[in-house]
């Protein structure tokens, strides 16, 4: 087929340079060993030349175009020749899409021209999009996965810098008793923080649920009360929007802190800790007893408010989420809900 090509290039007058290069042995070698399908046209549509690559999809394409479909009566060949012609127009080359064989195909056309600039024809280069495609995903899906490893190691080096200094206030005291109710508290809220990027750093999702959170700032508080704090088993019904994750983490821990502080001491003495969904909402709920609020208190307002409680209302986001702190029974009642978009509901929990 190459020798036929040849001879009749030569007689269409393509010019010198172009023959030159069309004899050369190498340019036959290449093009057989390219995967990609590559077909040289006439500009009356005939096809003079399919590399393997070519033959492969038309041999593939005869169930359905028929067993005679070979590179020389193939429609759908003539039907690439002609997307190549009218791409090419008066350039010498031009991209373009094309379906050859029922596939669709990235094409770039290189013109072969009479010595008068007249089109005789055409190389055509066949890249397969749907490989394409598939090679992009392949490499986008690889870029996100080192992201989320670098990521994940971001939080993990916050968490132990965080955690380093906890120890360090720890240090002190140990070294300061008089000091130690301020640096306790402080204690609790970078454990907290700390948490919250020790979970981005341990687990596969990018998403952090908010029963992750609470979970993680109830294991953290249990650590220094004796008073028991039950916790509902942990579902992932909410997934907390990134920027919000660190505000409601030191809400939840000022909220479980708070109520292991005001507990009485007492035999009977227990928090529990629950999420409830409304709807697409998210309800916190942290109950404490035996416990009774100040006579003054009045969260609205700020009167009567702890430290703990005033930083709870600064950090509060009040555009989507409400909280009320209410005497219940024989305890205090707080409850926290958190709307859309600091929250978005699992949708395999509806």
């Amino acid at each position: 087929m190459w020798h036929e090509l040849q001879a009749e290039l030569q007689a269409l007058g393509i010019d010198d340079a172009l023959s030159d290069l069309l004899r050369e042995p190498t340019l036959e070698r290449i093009l057989n060993e390219l995967r990609s399908p590559v077909f040289i046209f006439l500009s009356t549509g005939k096809c003079v030349y399919a590399n393997p690559g070519a033959s492969k999809i038309i041999e593939a394409a005869k169930p359905v175009c028929g067993n005679n479909h070979t590179a020389e009566n193939c429609v759908c060949e003539q039907q690439l020749a002609a997307a190549a012609f009218q791409a090419l127009g008066s350039h010498s080359d031009a991209l373009f899409e094309a379906t050859c064989c029922g596939l669709p195909y990235l094409c770039h056309g290189l013109a072969l021209r009479q010595e008068n600039g007249t089109l005789a024809g055409a190389i055509v280069f066949c890249h397969d999009i749907k490989r394409i495609h598939e090679a992009a995903d392949q490499r986008i899906a690889a870029e996100q996965e080192l992201t989320r490893a670098l990521v994940k190691e971001v939080h993990h080096r916050i968490k132990n810098h965080l955690q380093a200094t906890v120890g360090l206030l720890r240090q002190h005291i140990v070294e300061r008793p008089s000091s130690a109710e301020p640096l306790q508290k402080a204690v609790s809220q970078l454990l907290s923080i700390a948490a919250v990027h020790g979970i981005h750093a341990r687990l596969h999702e990018d998403r952090i649920y908010l029963c992750s959170v609470v979970e993680e700032v109830v294991h953290v508080s249990q650590r220094i009360t004796r008073v028991p704090i039950h916790s509902s088993k942990a579902q992932k019904l909410f997934a907390l929007e990134a920027a919000y994750t660190v505000p409601i983490a030191l809400i939840v821990n000022e909220l479980v802190t708070n109520a292991v502080k005001y507990t009485d001491d007492a035999d009977d003495a227990y928090i529990v800790v629950s999420i409830e969904p409304e709807g697409d909402n998210a309800l916190l709920t942290v109950f404490n007893a035996p416990a009774r609020l100040p006579p003054d208190f009045d969260l609205n307002s700020g009167t009567g408010l702890n430290a703990g409680l005033r930083l709870v209302r600064s950090l509060l986001p009040y555009r989507h989420a409400t909280l009320t702190i209410a005497e219940d029974g024989a305890g205090v009642v707080a409850r926290l809900r958190l709307l859309a978009p600091i929250v978005e509901r699992n949708a395999a929990s509806q």
